[in-house]
C-alpha cells in the first residue's frame, strides 16, 4: 500500500489522483481511501483490488462495482484471478472481464 500511496502522489504532476489513508487522517473526506482492511470510511461505492487483494463476493456485493486488477503476464496471479470469476459468479454477481490490448482496454468476457 506504501508503494501505491507514493505512487499516485509522485507519478506525474498532470495525473494526480486525491487519496489518503488512516495515517494520513481525515479518512471520511478522502475521495480515495487506501487501506489493506475491510473498513470504508468515506462510502465509497467502488471496490479496487490490486495486487493479489482479495474479497469475498458477499463483500464486492456491499459496491456498486468492483474492480480486479491484475497482471496478465503473471500465471499465478491469473490463476487468481479465474478462481475470483468462478467465485463471484457462483454467487450470482455479474462479471465483466477486460484486458489491455495494444494499449487499449477490451472486453473479454462478460455474464451476469
Amino acid at each position: 500500500m506504501a508503494m501505491l500511496d507514493t505512487a499516485l502522489w509522485t507519478w506525474r504532476d498532470d495525473a494526480f489522483l486525491p487519496h489518503g489513508t488512516a495515517a494520513a487522517g481525515r479518512a471520511a473526506e478522502q475521495p480515495v481511501y487506501l487501506t489493506l482492511g475491510e473498513e470504508n470510511p468515506n462510502e465509497a461505492t467502488v471496490l479496487m483490488l490490486v495486487d493479489g487483494a482479495r474479497a469475498t463476493p458477499a463483500e464486492m456485493a456491499g459496491f456498486e462495482r468492483t474492480c480486479l486488477i491484475f497482471d496478465g503476464g503473471d500465471e499465478r496471479a491469473v490463476a487468481t484471478a479465474r478462481d475470483d470469476w468462478r467465485s463471484v459468479r457462483a454467487a450470482g454477481l455479474p462479471a465483466v472481464y477486460w484486458a489491455q490490448e495494444r494499449g487499449r482496454w477490451v472486453e473479454k468476457a462478460a455474464a451476469s
